[in-house]
């Protein structure tokens, strides 16, 4: 018998890259369940609601780039798990299919190679701590698996490892576009790098970059996508990011997770920079490389600094800082010790979330996923803590209808027409270019017959200086007719006119100001937009290029000597706001679409205020317009 058993360990042994490459699968399986996502009881959240429609985009095979302008594209649902339709559940099973797949051969290659027990602790431990972060697990597993393809073609020269690195970053370009151009440019890099270190030639090089520009313009012929505006559009977005939905830390931990990501962010390219000049030209672009990808886990964390962002730094930096380690000739202590503290910290975030079961969720996983293969969410049963009133319902009825700011969940759980503007939700319509787009859309044959309108907003924003251009065109081709709550939150209901009016911003005067004057608003019997350049002198553009935006804000003060402030962007100011009114309420909206704008709070002047004032320039342009 002992012999037997020995045998059967030896047996074991025989196998075990195998064995620990699919345990290192099972650490990873749950950043891959199909979701099954509950609506809050009491108000629909923001993400939920662009998830939504987002897949039900897909269902409808709306053209992304033109009817849908978003930071996610149209294999987004790959990410979020979110399908409304069953037509996709077969894809998304393809899919999973196929990143397990890929990783399980990666991982035993790997192990192959040169195992040892300490590299196999190192993935398994690599793998377990590699929680969910947000939505952005699925496209960083997706990119590291590209680029340990990538390396593993050193050691075997297929084609099919390189195909399979440009079948992944084209996924990438089409799941979260924010993040498809970095994609393309690790890409590029490492096959530059495989060029300097010989081992590609220059012709297998450039036929490689061919075929995955090939592949993208394939995908893009399959899928519903115009490339060029989705790359145009998309590029506007990520170009107006930081200026919008940057958040600075608020309580004592925020601050501190900011400080240890400040520490190591700046602490490891240092380190890697050092190398430098012991490497040559190959490991130089190597290392730029990692440097790149370090930057992008630690903007997409550190933008917008509430704990749910920063949290996702200490999720995802680790795995590449040990894919660095593998893949070059950094052996670094300080690596070593910097993963292990970011571990650490990522336990104590698990547990002050109270995920105290989250080592059991990892055990279970499978059998969880499988299980929610055939046990698909059902969006529409969930309309009992979003249905809108009965009245409310049966005036749309079957007519088409959209929603301000971005509750859009609303018109999808209720089983509505909803037909949305192109750039979904109010907030991320940061620049006047993208309030245009859906201005447009309003204005032509294709707009909604009712609009589902709130005074919602997020962060410290100012709920009525997003969408002025779409503002103008509510204005002029709609009306209230209906004032109604649902659930805790009050809304009006707007109906198209059948004649349009040509209302339109009018420029009365531009005056220059010092940056911290107090400018009084000009009287006027019209609605009252001013569009204000207020410009980053170069410390504040470095700011915002290497950390987040420097911090803006507004204050009004009101006729009747009260005063608001709110935090504010560049971009939003400088594309035009509605500026006469203060709207603090429904009933003010109301009123203020009804053009009885007399019966509301007069903002009497506003100041502009900086959270630093070497970030800005000292003058600031402010071009005031009338609306008649």
């Amino acid at each position: 018998m002992p012999v037997l058993s020995d045998k059967r360990i030896l047996s074991v042994l025989k196998h075990k890259e195998i064995i620990l490459a699919c345990m290192a699968l099972s650490c990873i399986w749950p950043l891959q369940f199909i979701s099954n996502i509950d609506l809050p009881a009491d108000f629909t959240s923001v993400d939920i609601s662009w998830m939504l429609s987002l897949s039900q985009g897909w269902e409808q095979q709306r053209i992304w780039g033109e009817e849908i302008i978003f930071t996610y594209g149209p294999l987004s649902f790959l990410s979020t798990r979110v399908i409304t339709g069953s037509s996709t559940a077969w894809i998304l099973l393809l899919f999973d299919l196929y990143v397990a797949g890929s990783f399980v051969y990666i991982m035993y290659k790997i192990l192959k190679q040169a195992f040892t027990w300490r590299r196999a602790t190192v993935i398994l431990a690599t793998c377990f701590f590699y929680k969910q972060a947000m939505l952005l697990s699925l496209v960083f597993t997706l990119q590291l698996l590209v680029i340990l393809y990538l390396n593993q073609y050193k050691h075997e020269k297929k084609w099919l490892l390189l195909l399979q690195a440009i079948l992944l970053t084209t996924l990438i370009f089409y799941i979260k576009f924010n993040l498809a151009f970095v994609s393309m440019l690790v890409f590029i890099l490492y096959i530059v790098y495989l060029n300097r270190a010989e081992i590609i030639s220059i012709k297998r090089a450039c036929i490689t970059l061919c075929c995955l520009v090939a592949s993208v313009l394939v995908f893009s012929i399959l899928l519903p996508v115009r490339l060029g505006s989705y790359v145009t559009t998309g590029l506007e977005l990520v170009l107006g990011y930081s200026d919008a939905v940057y958040l600075y830390p608020q309580s004592f931990w925020e601050n501190a997770l900011a400080g240890v990501i400040l520490i190591v962010f700046f602490s490891m390219p240092v380190l890697i920079l050092k190398e430098f000049k012991y490497n040559n030209t190959a490991q130089k672009i190597l290392g730029s490389m990692f440097i790149l990808l370090l930057f992008v886990v630690f903007k997409q964390s550190y933008v917008r600094a509430d704990i749910e962002h920063l949290k996702d730094f200490f999720y995802c930096a680790p795995p590449f800082i040990i894919v660095c380690m593998y893949m070059s000739a950094y052996r670094l202590a300080f690596m070593q010790w910097t993963v292990i503290v970011l571990w650490l910290i990522s336990v104590g975030i698990t547990i002050s979330f109270k995920d105290y079961f989250y080592p059991f969720k990892k055990i279970a996983a499978f059998p969880v996923y499988v299980y929610s293969v055939f046990q698909r969410p059902d969006y529409s049963k969930q309309i009992s803590k979003r249905e809108l009133p009965p009245y409310i319902k049966e005036v749309i009825g079957n007519a088409s209808v959209d929603v301000i700011p971005w509750e859009s969940s609303l018109p999808i759980v209720n089983g509505m027409n909803y037909v949305p503007r192109p750039v979904l939700q109010s907030y991320q319509a940061y620049t006047e270019k993208l309030d245009l787009l859906n201005a447009a859309m309003y204005n032509g044959n294709k707009a909604p017959e009712y609009v589902l309108y709130s005074i919602n907003s997020i962060d410290q924003h100012y709920n009525f200086f997003n969408d002025t251009q779409l503002k103008k065109i509510l204005y002029n081709r709609y009306y209230s007719t209906q004032e109604f709550s649902c659930g805790k939150e009050e809304l009006i209901l707007f109906k198209s006119f059948n004649v349009r009016m040509q209302r339109d911003f009018r420029k009365v005067f531009t005056e220059e100001r010092n940056i911290n004057d107090t400018v009084q608003v000009p009287a006027s019997k019209y609605p009252l937009m001013v569009k204000i350049n207020m410009q980053y002198s170069w410390v504040g553009a470095f700011q915002k290029f290497l950390l987040r935006a420097p911090y803006s804000a507004m204050e009004m003060h009101m006729i009747d000597s009260t005063a608001a402030s709110y935090q504010m962007a560049a971009s939003v100011l400088e594309g035009g706001v509605f500026i006469d009114r203060y709207i603090k309420n429904r009933d003010d909206a109301v009123k203020y679409f009804q053009g009885q704008a007399e019966k509301i709070n007069k903002i009497k002047s506003i100041q502009l205020q900086v959270g630093n004032a070497l970030c800005w320039k000292d003058k600031v342009t402010y071009e005031w317009y009338e609306m008649r």
